[in-house]
């Protein structure tokens, strides 16, 4: 089901977009570009390029680098960027809502971020680009072609030549236009208050956008069309273009007129001709010239309302150097003579031999264990022999013991003294190893006690 809203609903919605379009209605370009808050002069046509972006930092207008042969001046609200025999490039910061207002050369000019007022009072063959502007005056006499993104303001467009003027998306109240060359003229999307068109060459007019009223007048060969319209149509046609409309709403309708002449009066007192448009402020744009208008000749003098720079952040102080001071570690000298070392080292290698004898089957199963896990490569022998020592001691059984002691002569005195020997050795091997497995065991203190027994 659709849901039908009130009319003064839908007027209340619209109200805040129209808001801007009210007030650049209440004057043209010349008022917009007076009120500006700052205003740039470039005109210096003999650079490669020049860039024009916004300042954030700053509140004046400043250039990064001036190139030779070109002088910048500055007294606050107006900034001058001139030179006539110079090459390079430049990059000039400018706060928001600044005028910029350009003769232009060769080289490209780009502005961005800015968002004021764009004024080209001589074009050049270099191209212009900007991504916004709230109002825009084009005074095109070369082959240089003009990209708008977005223009929130009125338009005042004089071409003569063969530049292509294109505007991607509009929402202004007014867009007046003269065309007498081959550059064309579009604009994509948005909305148009007021269209008033003289078309006297070969280029061709397209109005994409939604056109409130509309006065066209095509003397040439050059083609108009509108696509969309809500109001009324007055045409006039002397030529071989045409001038058709699109998709009508509301209220739109076509009205042809009889052509009286190549004038065309609006109703603000606004005049288009084949010499140009003379708005009823007093400004003049045509072949001739860019007059009527105050602030085309830049104010130098210094004002009191000037915004002083601001000044540099001071440097850092350095951080001092952290030094750390040394540590001196006093030397231990040794007092042993020569043959106390050599008791030590005597002394040392018995001990490591008595503790490879005493753990000799624990050495030889971690050995085997190690060669398992990290796979060693080992013969059968030495494998076998480490098996061996690794095995506990088998207990002789009692038969076999019996055995072997008959088989033993009783009067052999060799046997004899060997079991006195062992039977004499058996009891110190065991203090020994109960002493060395002993938790209170110390193998640099009983190297101490050694020395001290040597000396």
């Amino acid at each position: 089901m659709t849901r039908r809203f009130p009319p003064f609903l839908l007027l209340l919605g619209l109200l805040p977009g129209l808001a801007p379009l009210a007030a650049h209605a209440k004057g043209g370009v010349s008022d917009v570009v007076a009120a500006a808050p700052y205003r740039l002069y470039l005109r210096a046509p003999c650079l490669s390029s020049t860039r024009v972006t916004l300042s954030v930092m700053n509140g004046n207008v400043s250039v990064e680098q001036v190139p030779d042969g070109v002088s910048f001046e500055s007294n606050g609200r107006d900034a001058v960027l001139r030179g006539d025999s110079c090459d390079g490039s430049v990059t000039v910061s400018a706060p928001a809502g600044t005028a910029v207002i350009l003769t232009g050369g060769s080289g490209n000019v780009a502005i961005s971020g800015v968002g004021g007022p764009v004024v080209v009072e001589e074009s050049g063959s270099g191209d212009l680009s900007v991504d916004r502007a709230s109002a825009l005056l084009l005074r095109l006499r070369s082959s240089g072609d003009v990209r708008i993104g977005t223009l929130l303001g009125p338009a005042l467009i004089y071409d003569s030549a063969s530049s292509d003027v294109t505007i991607a998306t509009a929402a202004t109240p007014s867009l007046s236009a003269v065309t007498s060359g081959s550059g064309n003229l579009s604009v994509r999307e948005g909305f148009v208050g007021r269209a008033a068109l003289l078309d006297n060459g070969t280029a061709d007019i397209s109005l994409h956008a939604v056109v409130g009223q509309a006065t066209v007048l095509s003397q040439g060969s050059g083609d108009v069309r509108l696509e969309r319209l809500t109001g009324v149509l007055r045409r006039y046609v002397s030529g071989t273009g045409s001038i058709s409309a699109g998709r009508m709403y509301a209220a739109g309708s076509v009205i042809d007129k009889p052509f009286d002449g190549n004038v065309i009066v609006l109703d603000d007192g606004t005049k288009l001709s084949d010499a140009g448009i003379a708005a009823a402020s007093g400004l003049r744009l045509g072949a001739e010239a860019l007059s009527g208008a105050a602030w085309l000749t830049p104010d130098l003098a210094a004002t009191a309302s000037a915004i002083p720079p601001i000044p540099p952040i001071p440097p850092i102080p350095p951080i001092p150097a952290i030094t750390i001071p040394a540590i001196s570690v006093p030397q231990v000298t040794s007092h042993h003579s020569r043959h106390e070392s050599d008791g030590f080292h005597i002394s040392g290698a018995l001990t490591l031999v008595i503790l490879a004898l005493v753990f000799r089957r624990r050495l030889a199963r971690a050995c085997l264990l190690l060669a398992q896990r990290f796979h060693v490569r080992m013969n059968d022998g030495t494998r076998e022999a480490l098996a061996r020592f690794a095995q506990p001691p088998s207990r002789v059984p009692a038969g076999a013991a019996a055995s072997a002691s008959d088989s033993m002569p009783e009067n052999d005195p060799r046997v004899s003294r060997l079991v006195e020997r062992l039977r004499a050795l058996e009891p110190r091997l065991a203090r020994m190893e109960s002493f060395v497995t002993s938790k209170d065991f110390h193998l640099h203190r009983q190297f101490r006690d050694l020395d001290r027994e040597a000396g």
